[in-house]
């Protein structure tokens, strides 16, 4: 899948059976979090074991995009399941800030969050 809207670019793979990766790039906001929170509805209602959102091409990450997250958060249904990319700069101090890297398990790299089980 991928959708493309001006500085948005969102596209989901299964690197392996019953894992996907959707990854985002570009601004992140109110007009493009609904394009992401379709995305991780469609994912997680299937039987898919980990999903992983990987930010690390976003430039910009506003209070939807955060709500969009704690929402998916909320319907994964499992600790861990539901597992966020978010390289360290000003995107990581967003987590941090707002507390959110307590309520959501947060990685640095997609490799991290895909190796651990």
């Amino acid at each position: 899948m991928s959708d493309q809207s001006g500085s948005f670019l969102l596209t989901t793979h299964r690197p392996a059976a019953g894992v996907v990766v959707v990854a985002v790039a570009g601004d992140l906001d109110i007009s493009t979090a609904p394009d992401l929170d379709l995305a991780l509805r469609e994912v997680l209602t299937g039987d898919v074991r980990i999903v992983v959102v990987d930010l690390t091409g976003v430039a910009f990450l506003g209070s939807a995009g955060l709500g969009t997250l704690v929402s998916a958060h909320r319907r994964s249904g499992e600790p861990g399941r539901l597992r966020i990319v978010v390289p360290d700069g000003e995107i990581a101090r967003l987590f941090r800030v707002t507390g959110l890297h307590d309520l959501l398990t947060l990685y640095l790299t997609c490799e991290q969050a895909l190796a651990e089980e």
